[in-house]
C-alpha cells in the first residue's frame, strides 16, 4: 500500500490517521479532477465551441431555454449528457469491479465475470437482426430492453444452481464463463445474418460508446446505480471480513454464501442497466480497482468510494479522447482498452507475485 509506505516511520494511532486523512485527500482531489473534467469535456468535440461558449449555451438554457441553435443541440443534447453517463458508468463499474475482486479472491474478477456483457450482446443481436424485442417497441428502447434482460440471465443461473447446492466462488465464475462462451457463440450466429447495417450497429454497439445516450438515459441509470452502489457498500465489512477466508468469516458472524450471492445479484442489476445503455466498455472494473488498491489497500471501507471516483475520473477522460481521435471520433471502449490493457499489465508486471486482495 503505497499511502503506508508515505507515511512510514510511525507507528499505531497516529499512523492509521494519517493513512486515512490521505485516502480522504485522494478521494477529494479525484473529485476535484472530475468536476474540472466535466466542465472541459463540454467543449471538447468534433464540432468548434470554446469552452466559456458551451458554459454560457448550458447556463442559457437553463435559466432562459432552449434556443434551437445548432451549438447548443452538440453541447447539451448530446456533450451533457455523455460527461454525465461516463462518470456515472466509470464509477459504478469501478465499484462492481472491487466487490467482484473482493468477494471472490480474485484480482482478475470484474463485473462482466459473471458473462453480462455476453448476455447484453446476445440480446441487442437479437434486437438488431431479428428484430425480436421483449419490450414491443423499435429502435432504442427495444434494443435497451433486450440487452437488459438478457444480461440478468447468467445471474439468475448462478442464483438457480446456489438453490440446490452452495457454489464457491470459483463455481462461480466457471458458471459465469460457461454462459459467456455460450452466448457468444450464439451471438456469432447471428451475426452471420446480418447485413451491413445492422452488422455496424451491431459492432460499435459491442465496442462501448457513450454518443448515443440522453438525459433522460442519465436520469434512469443515476438512480439505478446510486441504489446499488449504496446497497453494495452496505456490505464492506461484510467484504473486509471475506478477503481474510470464509472460515475466519464464518467465525465472525458473517455467511459467506449469503453476502456473495447477494452482492452478485446487485452488481449484475447495475451492470445490466449499464450495458443496456452504453455497450460493453472493458477494462474500467478491472483496472480502476486494482489502481485504488496499490494506493491504499483493500480496505473496502475507503477502496469502493475512492474506487467510484477514480473510475468516473478515468471512463470521463477516456471518452474526451474518443471524442477527437481520427475524423468522427472512436467509441470510448476502444479508447479504455488501449490504456486499459498496458496499465493492467505493468501492475501485473510490477506486482510479480501473486495480488493480495
Amino acid at each position: 500500500m503505497l499511502f503506508d509506505r508515505f507515511i512510514g516511520g510511525t507507528d499505531g494511532l497516529d499512523s492509521y490517521n494519517r493513512a486515512n486523512r490521505l485516502k480522504l485527500i485522494f478521494m477529494a482531489v479525484m473529485v476535484a479532477i472530475i468536476g474540472f473534467t466535466i466542465l472541459y469535456s463540454l467543449s471538447v468535440s468534433k464540432y468548434p465551441v470554446s469552452l466559456n461558449e458551451a458554459l454560457g449555451i448550458v447556463w442559457d438554457r437553463l435559466t432562459v431555454g432552449p434556443s434551437g441553435t445548432v451549438a447548443e443541440m452538440v453541447v447539451y443534447n448530446d456533450l451533457v449528457p455523455r460527461s454525465l453517463i461516463a462518470v456515472i458508468s466509470g464509477a459504478s463499474l469501478a465499484v462492481a469491479g472491487a466487490v467482484m475482486q473482493s468477494m471472490l479472491h480474485n484480482p482478475l474478477a470484474d463485473p462482466y465475470n459473471t458473462g453480462v456483457s455476453s448476455g447484453a450482446s446476445l440480446g441487442a443481436s437479437v434486437s438488431i437482426v431479428l428484430g425480436i424485442t421483449i419490450i414491443p417497441l423499435d429502435g432504442t428502447v427495444g434494443l435497451v430492453g433486450n440487452a437488459f434482460v438478457f444480461a440478468l440471465i447468467p445471474s439468475f443461473l448462478i442464483l438457480g444452481l446456489s438453490a440446490f447446492k452452495k457454489i464457491t466462488s470459483t463455481t462461480m465464475i466457471l458458471v459465469g464463463i460457461g454462459v459467456m462462451y455460450m452466448f457468444s457463440a450464439l451471438t456469432q450466429l447471428l451475426k452471420l445474418q446480418a447485413t451491413p447495417n445492422e452488422m455496424n450497429l451491431l459492432y460499435r454497439w459491442q465496442l462501448g460508446s457513450l454518443a448515443e445516450c440522453s438525459l433522460q438515459d442519465v436520469g434512469i441509470v443515476l438512480v439505478a446505480c446510486v441504489i446499488c452502489c449504496l446497497l453494495l457498500y452496505r456490505f464492506r465489512i461484510d467484504l473486509n471480513l471475506l478477503s481474510v477466508g470464509d472460515k475466519s468469516a464464518i467465525t465472525m458472524g458473517t455467511n459467506p454464501w449469503r453476502v456473495r450471492i447477494i452482492c452478485l445479484l446487485i452488481v449484475s442489476f447495475m451492470t445490466a442497466v449499464i450495458v443496456s445503455f452504453t455497450g460493453v466498455i472493458g477494462f474500467v472494473g478491472l483496472v480502476a480497482p486494482q489502481v485504488v488498491r496499490m494506493l491504499m489497500g483493500s480496505d473496502n471501507r475507503f477502496l469502493l468510494p475512492a474506487s467510484a471516483v477514480f473510475g468516473g475520473a478515468f471512463l470521463l477522460i477516456c471518452d474526451c479522447i474518443g471524442r477527437v481521435v481520427g475524423t468522427t471520433g472512436v467509441p470510448v471502449g476502444v479508447i479504455t482498452a488501449i490504456i486499459g490493457s498496458p496499465l493492467f499489465l505493468y501492475m501485473l508486471i510490477k506486482r510479480s507475485k501473486k495480488v493480495t486482495i
